[in-house]
């Protein structure tokens, strides 16, 4: 699966299995790519909760580069200025 093509998956769902198909595609994609689609899609979720304990493990998981891939260029530059 391409980032592209997991993009297109979620798009096609309605906000309540855009979870399931964003989860999905995380596993299936490489590593960075499923964070730059969690970056993207995660706010357009409902039902989340059901894939709680599994985006926690992914999230503890993270190193911050690939937390910092969840973000856009502005909000990164935003959370650089903030104070230590």
């Amino acid at each position: 699966m391409t980032l592209d093509e997991a993009r297109k998956a979620c798009g096609f769902a309605d906000s309540f299995a855009r979870v399931d198909r964003m989860v999905e595609a995380f596993v299936a994609l490489p590593r960075r790519e499923g964070f730059v689609l969690l970056g993207e899609q995660w706010s357009d979720c409902d039902r989340i909760g059901r894939w709680r304990s599994v985006l926690r493990d992914i999230l503890r998981s993270a190193s911050r580069e690939e937390l910092d891939l969840m973000m856009t260029g502005a909000e990164r530059t935003a959370l650089a200025k903030l104070p230590a």
